[in-house]
């Protein structure tokens, strides 16, 4: 996120010096807030159509934007993925060693664990009872 944090102001500035080079690189010439609307715009795939490129050059930037911003957001994806398939090991090593349910933040699948409280044993043992209370 914080490559999202440098890259969109940067962006946002290129884009508002080709606007003050030449209205013909957008159009219009392009304000600091249009420069960063703009910007915004590529950046989430709306494409409004009020402000376009329509110079090789200016095409060129809004092109490597585009590409950059999917960089980012594919790097995001990754890193997210990466941190939440890492816990689940974690907890699978945590549940093989009998770690007790609060101490692993999830209580799901713990029944019988060492350390667990009581009334886990009990909600466990309930759950494996037949409609009598048999045991299976």
């Amino acid at each position: 996120m914080e490559a999202l944090a440098v890259s969109l102001p940067k962006f946002a500035g290129t884009y508002a010096v080709l606007g003050a080079m030449s209205d013909g690189n957008f159009g219009q010439h392009l304000s600091h807030t249009d420069s960063l609307y703009f910007t915004v715009t590529v950046f989430s795939t709306v494409g409004f159509g009020d402000i376009t490129a329509r110079t090789p050059g200016a095409r060129l930037v809004v092109t490597g934007q585009m590409i950059a911003d999917l960089v980012v957001l594919g790097v995001a994806v990754r890193s997210s993925w990466a941190r939440s398939a890492a816990t689940v090991p974690d907890v699978r090593r945590r549940r093989a060693r009998g770690v007790a349910p609060e101490r692993c933040g999830n209580a799901a699948g713990f029944a019988g664990a060492r350390g667990a409280p009581a009334w886990w044993a009990e909600a466990s043992a309930s759950r494996t009872r037949g409609a009598h209370g048999e045991r299976p």
